[in-house]
């Protein structure tokens, strides 16, 4: 792809006040670039400007959540990145169920004559000025794939349809044809909403809270909402928060004590988790290579896999573990507390090994020990102790694994505990 000159920050400031001009010379800068990835997308000049259009149509109707050039980028490039993929099954439907291509558009954009980029704008200036029954423009892709998603229901239903009475067919196919549009319409908007999150919290010019290892921190953010930070966290701030949404970004642990806003919900991005809520107290574990972990303490939340779209709502007293690959389910009690002690000040594992162990004493305690015999890693361990008493922990660490703490040049290491006397007889 060509190197190309970054979206100026006064065109967007434009775009989100409602100026068309402001779209016209994105379109204008980005046209050719975004041709060429629907093409390659496509396997198919032809449907690429039908698929840019519509990606600039659905910028318009979002411009309000964009809040960055960059963004916007995103935003433009994964919008036609969706929508050649859904051309792309469109076609296979219709092949495979016997029917043609979508004639729209043949006159200009299967034509001998390609489309130019002045053609192009025209199409999409004349979707912005063409009104909905309400009044409101509307956008010609996201009606492309209503139809679309219309049209694959109800041929999963003909054979069915074909065996009732002629008088009951039209009622059938009006309500197969309404669920899989209010599907569609659902499914739109949900992605078009973490499409814009991912965006905002990507944004370089967020802004980070974070703790070090075995420091404890505490923050109020500006929508009043207070949270404390368990050790080795690191929080992002989207630019936006909270003026056009409310969403952070969680690596480590953190509780959460929601400020209510009934119509701005809040969104928690950990690990593979969207976490969702509007007044809430809950907590959230969710370090790098360990499943993300939601416990709710008042209220309640949505708790959606980014993987697989499912989601699941977690009452008062309730708690979910979602893995990497989005499979979710309730943890163990002993799981629980070892993701969420360090709340009450204290540390807990049960029946690790030593190995992955050592890592969690250095991310509660600071303290980083070895070894000095590898097959100690091997040594399952049971322990709790207070998160202010180091000793403590060293003790309870000892007596679990059989290994006697001791320093090595200045370093902490960890020893084979003697052999305990054999008894007299």
């Amino acid at each position: 792809m060509p190197a190309m000159q970054p979206i100026d920050r006064d065109v967007l400031t434009g775009l989100q006040l409602g100026d068309e001009r402001a779209l016209e010379r994105v379109f204008r800068d980005r046209y050719a670039p975004l041709s060429q990835q629907a093409s390659a997308a496509l396997d198919d000049a032809t449907g690429a400007p039908k698929v840019v259009e519509g990606a600039f149509v659905r910028v318009w109707e979002e411009r309000g959540k964009i809040d960055s050039p960059e963004a916007l980028e995103a935003f433009l490039f994964d919008a036609v990145k969706t929508a050649a993929a859904r051309e792309r099954s469109r076609r296979a439907a219709a092949h495979r169920f016997g029917g043609t291509h979508d004639t729209h558009h043949v006159s200009t954009h299967a034509g001998a004559i390609p489309v130019t980029i002045d053609d192009a704008w025209a199409h999409v200036s004349n979707v912005l000025h063409a009104p909905t029954a309400n009044g409101a423009p509307h956008s010609e892709q996201v009606q492309h794939a209503l139809h679309d998603h219309s049209r694959h229901e109800a041929a999963a239903h003909v054979a069915a349809l074909a065996k009732r009475p002629a008088w009951q067919i039209p009622t059938a196919i009006a309500v197969v044809l309404a669920a899989a549009i209010f599907g569609a319409m659902r499914w739109m908007d949900t992605a078009s909403a973490d499409s814009a999150v991912t965006s905002a919290l990507a944004s370089p010019d967020g802004r980070n809270v974070s703790t070090l290892a075995s420091q404890i921190g505490a923050t109020t953010l500006s929508d009043g909402s207070k949270l404390r930070l368990g050790a080795d966290t690191k929080l992002r701030i989207p630019p936006s928060f909270p003026a056009s949404m409310r969403a952070v970004k969680l690596d480590g642990a953190a509780t959460f004590e929601v400020a209510p806003n009934a119509t701005r919900p809040f969104i928690v991005r950990a690990g593979d988790a969207s976490i969702t809520a509007t007044g809430t107290a809950f907590d959230v574990s969710a370090y790098p290579k360990e499943a993300a972990t939601v416990r709710v303490r008042s209220g309640q939340v949505v708790v959606k896999s980014l993987t697989t779209g499912s989601s699941q709502t977690v009452g008062a007293g309730q708690s979910l573990a979602i893995a990497s690959d989005g499979a979710m389910s309730a943890p163990t009690p002993a799981a629980l507390d070892e993701a969420f002690a360090w709340t009450d000040g204290r540390f807990f594992v049960d029946g690790r090994p030593l190995s992955a162990v050592l890592p969690l004493l250095v991310r509660w305690y600071g303290m980083e020990m070895r070894a000095t015999d590898p097959s100690l890693l091997a040594r399952p361990v049971t322990m709790r102790a207070p998160l202010a008493s180091s000793r403590e922990a060293i003790a309870s660490l000892e007596k679990s694994a059989s290994v006697k703490f001791d320093y090595d040049d200045k370093k902490m290491v960890l020893r084979d505990a003697p052999a305990a006397a054999a008894p007299k007889k």
